[in-house]
């Protein structure tokens, strides 16, 4: 029985279905090679494994076997969006869409911070709004050990 639920996607296939992070639209069958919708179309609906191989010019080979699910006009990869980008570098596939610079992130996210609070200062006339809420929750702290003690 597995042997007919095993099928072979290039790395282009496994690529479409590694990339596609969106739960309630997989990747239509359409969107495969020529090769992979012929497989897809010759096995019924239900539970599948796909299993890319290749071997490279120094006879290094590498074969990675994934769960998935074959619908009538979709195919989906059961593999969770964190662990995606561990099979697309295992493939050799692009992993762009998956890197971020961390200290980009943090340098926005601190701009964004900064913008708000001068935001909530001019909302608030002009007055220092964010230090007054700071200092307020210092005087709050130390006056709840005053009172726990």
């Amino acid at each position: 029985f597995i042997r007919d639920r095993r099928l072979y996607a290039g790395r282009s296939d496994m690529e479409t279905m590694l990339l596609n992070a969106d739960f309630d639209k997989p990747p239509e069958n359409i969107r495969f090679s020529e090769d992979f919708q012929r497989q897809l179309k010759d096995c019924s609906t239900g539970s599948i494994i796909i299993t890319y191989s290749e071997t490279d010019l120094e006879g290094n080979r590498v074969e990675v076997d994934i769960i998935g699910w074959k619908g009538t006009f979709t195919t989906r990869a059961y593999v969770p969006k964190n662990e995606r980008l561990h099979y697309l570098r295992l493939i050799g596939g692009d992993v762009s869409k998956f890197e971020t610079n961390k200290f980009t992130e943090k340098n926005l996210k601190r701009k964004k911070w900064e913008e708000e609070q001068e935001r909530k200062k001019q909302e608030n006339g002009g007055e220092n709004g964010a230090e007054n809420s700071e200092n307020n929750g210092e005087n709050n702290g130390a006056e709840v050990a005053k009172n726990g003690d």
